[in-house]
């Protein structure tokens, strides 16, 4: 049986080497995902893509969980005004440390990927704001309404998910071309 499930795997990712172990107590196999994501993006550093991944959906759980509290408002004001901050500062840094080539810096390393973040961090807090009022004010339960905005979430998370890939995978090349002209 055992040997069945690794001919499965191996037949799935075409002969690939991945990284396995079995737990003879649960009877289950541990795939390494970074192994999968090698072979099915075929990158130099496929460890990238798996922790801007991680980071990205900390981040969102976080702030996720957050917003069902007292202080979700506040931690959601709070948190969009921080990454303006951080925003203006990069910008400000970079102009001034290296003039108008540090603000081509700036705007390619944060292209394309920033074009599906930055709309995802909005509609997460819209979507957050709107939890924190839904349970303050309405306490509503409609299944439909429940409904609704578990796929907007999941909406949500799959534009951050693309954001990561084209963060990991699209900005490195953009980068690496726009730092030969330094």
């Amino acid at each position: 049986m055992n040997q069945d499930k690794m001919q499965l795997i191996n037949k799935i990712f075409n002969q690939e080497t991945i990284r396995t172990i079995w737990d003879k107590e649960d009877e289950k196999y541990y795939i390494s995902i970074v192994d999968i994501v090698t072979v099915l993006t075929e990158s130099k550093n496929p460890t990238t893509y798996w922790r801007v991944l991680k980071k990205r959906l900390k981040d969102m759980i976080v702030l996720i969980l957050l917003s069902t509290t007292i202080l979700g408002n506040t931690i959601i004001y709070g948190s969009l005004i921080w990454h303006g901050m951080l925003a203006g500062m990069a910008m400000t840094a970079a102009l001034i440390r290296f003039g108008i080539k540090g603000m081509l810096f700036i705007v390619v390393s944060i292209f394309p990927h920033q074009f599906l973040l930055f709309p995802a961090m909005i509609m997460l807090l819209v979507w957050c704001g709107n939890s924190c009022q839904k349970q303050l004010y309405l306490r509503e339960k409609k299944r439909g309404q429940y409904a609704h905005r578990i796929i907007s979430l999941a909406g949500i998370g799959v534009i951050v998910f693309v954001g990561c890939i084209l963060e990991s995978y699209v900005n490195p090349i953009l980068v690496s071309d726009i730092l030969k002209i330094f």
